[in-house]
C-alpha cells in the first residue's frame, strides 16, 4: 500500500481519475483531459495534491502513477479512502486487486471543480483533512476525523481550481 503522507503537497502523482460522468449532477468533464487537484484549508491555500487525466472505468474508481522522469517504484495504483467505521484515517493508493474491507475505492467524483465521495442515499461527501507530517510544510492527507485525535488538523475542501498564486510565479531580481 502506499500512504500519500509524504508525497501530499510536494511531489505530484498522476491519477487517473473517473468522475462520475453519467451522474447528471456531476460536472461535464474532457474524459481525456489532464487536472490537477489543489488542497485549500486553513493555512493551505491551494498546494498541489496530484495530477489527474480522465479515463473509462467502471464505479467511479481513481488509479494512479507517479508523474516523474525517475524509474517509479509504483504505478496504476487504485486510489482509497477508510471505509466507514475504519480506525485509520489515512488516504493512500492500494493495488486494484485488493480486497481489504476497510478501504473505499469507488464513489470518488468531481462536483463542479471541488472532489467528493458519492455516499448512500444519493448524498455527496467531502470529509478530507490533512495532519502535519515530521516534515516541515509536508502534510498527510486523511479522511473522516471523527476519532482522530491528532492536534493540528487542518480540514480540507480539494478542489479543480488553481490557486491565484500560481497564475503569477514570484519574480527574482537578479
Amino acid at each position: 500500500m502506499q500512504h500519500i503522507g509524504a508525497i501530499l503537497f510536494s511531489l505530484a502523482a498522476v491519477v487517473a481519475a473517473v468522475p462520475a460522468g453519467n451522474l447528471p449532477r456531476a460536472a461535464s468533464l474532457d474524459k481525456n483531459a489532464p487536472f490537477q487537484i489543489y488542497a485549500y484549508g486553513d493555512g493551505i491555500g491551494g498546494l498541489p495534491l496530484f495530477s489527474a487525466g480522465v479515463t473509462p472505468a467502471a464505479n467511479n474508481v481513481w488509479q494512479g502513477a507517479p508523474n516523474t522522469t525517475a524509474t517509479p517504484g509504483w504505478s496504476n495504483l487504485t486510489f482509497f479512502i477508510p471505509a466507514v467505521g475504519a480506525s485509520n484515517h489515512s488516504v493512500g493508493f492500494v493495488n486494484p486487486n485488493s480486497t481489504a474491507s476497510d478501504r473505499q475505492t469507488r464513489g470518488f467524483m468531481l462536483y463542479g471543480d471541488f472532489v467528493f465521495v458519492e455516499g448512500g442515499s444519493d448524498s455527496l461527501a467531502s470529509m478530507w483533512y490533512a495532519t502535519p507530517s515530521s516534515t516541515d510544510g509536508i502534510y498527510s492527507l486523511k479522511w473522516n476525523e471523527t476519532g482522530d485525535s491528532t492536534e493540528d488538523k487542518i480540514v480540507l475542501a480539494l478542489k479543480k481550481t488553481v490557486p491565484s498564486t500560481a497564475l503569477f510565479p514570484s519574480i527574482h531580481q537578479v
